[in-house]
């Protein structure tokens, strides 16, 4: 619509970022991995709990609701490392 908009009345605008960073997320084909990053990108912990294999989904939740508690649900000892530095980082 924007490009549309731009194209007919001669503006020149972009899209917002976060629409950008959206569309980039419906790139991906893996479902889990889609829904890790509209849920990153949207800040939103219900599109977490969509992915089905569980160390992502608490990966997912930790990230998002800023809960390194989380991490530690996390089987696979380098992803939970991994989730620990990246909450603390945040």
């Amino acid at each position: 619509m924007a490009v549309l908009l731009s194209m007919t009345l001669g503006f020149n605008f972009s899209v917002p970022a976060a629409q950008a960073k959206t569309e980039r997320c419906y790139q991906i084909e893996e479902k889990d991995q889609l829904n890790l990053c509209l849920a990153v990108v949207e800040d939103r912990s219900s599109r977490c709990r969509s992915i089905k294999s569980m160390d992502s989904r608490y990966f997912c939740l930790a990230y998002v609701d800023k809960n390194s508690t989380r991490c530690y649900s996390i089987r696979n000892k380098d992803s939970r490392n991994i989730c620990l530095a990246l909450i603390e980082a945040r």
